[in-house]
Formats: structure tokens, sequence, C-alpha cells
């Protein structure tokens, strides 16, 4: 048997919502459960009925941050077939600080590096824009510049970062 001649010092792409490495990844300070619209690799709202409920969309609603792919917490009913959605009380692993996947929407067209992440809370929109605009999220889109990629379009696979720096305080 030969040894092994590469290695990565990172884990593989995959999905939308899958951290590129746990250092640097902070989760929120509390546990939030899923009211059963919010989807890994989105963003999480908090809902404001329900103490303790994240939410996909809810206008006027504080941001929590980025929903990680946990297989821990993420429950597939074998009825319902699999699915990106987190089932209705289910715990989130939610990030406010870190790098992660993103395929990017159906809004992104000709997004850059370093553009950042803006989303609605009253309907969950994501789109581009520039740092501290209306909803900006603090997380940033990074493209893979060493490889020659300068912008990205819908469906694209890239990285988002917040790392703090760029991060502006939440309502």
């Amino acid at each position: 048997m030969a040894f092994q001649r590469n290695y990565n010092m990172w884990m593989p792409q995959g999905l939308s919502g899958q951290l590129v490495s746990m250092e640097g990844f902070i989760p929120t300070p509390y546990t939030y459960l899923s009211d059963g619209t919010v989807e890994v690799g989105s963003f999480a709202f908090e809902d404001t009925d329900k103490a303790g409920y994240a939410v996909k969309s809810k206008a006027s609603a504080r941001l929590l941050g980025f929903v990680i792919r946990n297989q821990n917490t993420f429950v597939n009913t074998p009825l319902e077939g699999a699915t990106s959605k987190y089932p209705n009380n289910v715990q989130l692993t939610i990030a406010q600080r870190g790098v992660a996947y993103y395929v990017l929407p159906t809004s992104a067209s000709g997004v850059t590096n370093g553009q950042s992440i803006l989303c609605n809370p009253a309907n969950g929109a994501v789109t581009f824009g520039e740092a501290g605009a209306a909803n900006d999220t603090g997380w940033v889109v990074c493209l893979d510049l060493a490889n020659g990629q300068t912008t990205a379009k819908e469906g694209d696979l890239v990285r988002i970062q917040n790392i703090g720096l760029n991060n502006k305080p939440t309502a």
C-alpha cells in the first residue's frame, strides 16, 4: 500500500451552510429552535412572538446569523424525503462569526469579492451590495482569487465570512 502523497488542510467543498473550518466559528450564545421555516445555508431572525425560536423571515426582526449545517440536529423523516429545512422545534446551529460555504441565490449576478450580503428580514431575500447598506448582515463574499475567480453568479458555491471586522451591530 502506497503512502498518501497529497493532503488537504481544509474540509472539501460541500453544501451551502457547511463550515469551511471550525477555526473562527462563533455560534449564538443561546440555542434557538426552528419554527419549521428555517433552512440550512440561510440567514435566521429572532422570532418576536415565540421566545427561543428562530424564523427565516419576520418584519423588523433581529438578525441572529447564518444557519450552519449540523448533522447532529438535522432530522429527515422518511415520509418527507430529504430537505434543507429544519423541522419545527429542532435545535439550530447559527453562526455569528466564521467562514462557510454558500450557494448564491437567484438574485446573484456579477457578485464580486468582498461584496456585502444583505438580507431583508421581511421576506428573507438575499441581495448583495456595499457594507453598511440597509439590512447588512456583516457577512461578505470571498471568491477564489488565487484560481482566477473574479465574479460569481446564481448557483455558484462560494465562501462567505464574517470575522467581525466588517460587522455592524444589528437592531
